[in-house]
């Protein structure tokens, strides 16, 4: 079945259902009154396809079980990825995949949510390791140290959102297969930030993890992937009573 409609203006909206004869296809096609289209078409479990055309921009994103492909055109910036998933797409170009794709997605749908802390409580960071285990702790750092390609980067530790280590886009059993990086080899990992997402060499061999039941040492070839709450303001100093004469 499908059905059209014209908007109040010269735009119009347009869906079909069980196209080809699947059950499971969907076609949505909106286009607005100045040009701009979206184009979302799923054509069985698990393959989804959702295109933009507007002025001088151009969005392609075709997602199946295994493979992930982002197509970006959008006046001098031009971008063709592919990757098994979205988060490795996402991974290999944070800030085009945040400046074009998640900006667009937020101007029709509204603010994508995002949690500054989505796992770890105010303070405190949550580590989860290569094998599957996942600590909860203080981390006995004040900064995170990075060598890019733009040289070196000083992330204050109120600064940090996560961090991405190798082998952190597969998870669950498929990171356990992966052989843990060389430890003396400095890693390459994706920093989230609050104001941007840089990529770099990280600095430190391992990481100190102060938990209720004693201290870690977390060698960082053994780190998936770091959460980091938000800082915990620190307490004001006690207000002295100004008056001369005040018991």
């Amino acid at each position: 079945s499908s059905t059209s409609r014209g908007g109040g203006g010269s735009g119009s909206v347009s869906i079909s259902l069980g196209g080809g004869g699947s059950a499971e296809s969907l076609d949505v096609r909106l286009t607005s009154g100045s040009g701009e289209t979206l184009t979302l078409s799923q054509q069985g479990a698990g393959q989804l396809t959702l295109e933009l055309r507007a002025a001088r921009t151009s969005i392609h994103l075709e997602q199946t079980k295994e493979k992930c492909k982002l197509r970006i055109k959008a006046g001098a910036d031009s971008i063709a990825v592919t990757r098994k998933s979205f988060i490795e797409v996402f991974q290999a170009h944070p800030v085009e995949v945040k400046r074009r794709f998640i900006a667009f997605l937020e101007s029709h749908i509204g603010k994508a949510p995002f949690l500054e802390a989505p796992v770890a409580p105010p303070g405190k960071v949550v580590a989860r390791l290569r094998d599957g285990a996942e600590l909860v702790g203080e981390l006995a750092a004040a900064e995170l140290r990075l060598q890019t390609a733009y040289g070196p980067l000083v992330i204050p530790r109120g600064e940090l959102v996560q961090v991405f280590f190798p082998g952190s886009e597969l998870g669950g059993e498929e990171a356990r297969d992966v052989p843990a990086p060389d430890p003396v080899e400095r890693l390459e990992v994706l920093v989230v930030a609050r104001r941007f997402s840089p990529k770099g060499r990280l600095e430190a061999a391992d990481f100190l993890l102060t938990t209720p039941y004693g201290e870690l040492r977390l060698a960082a070839a053994d780190v998936l992937h770091l959460g980091f709450g938000p800082e915990v303001p620190a307490e004001k100093p006690a207000e002295k009573d100004g008056k001369a004469g005040a018991p």
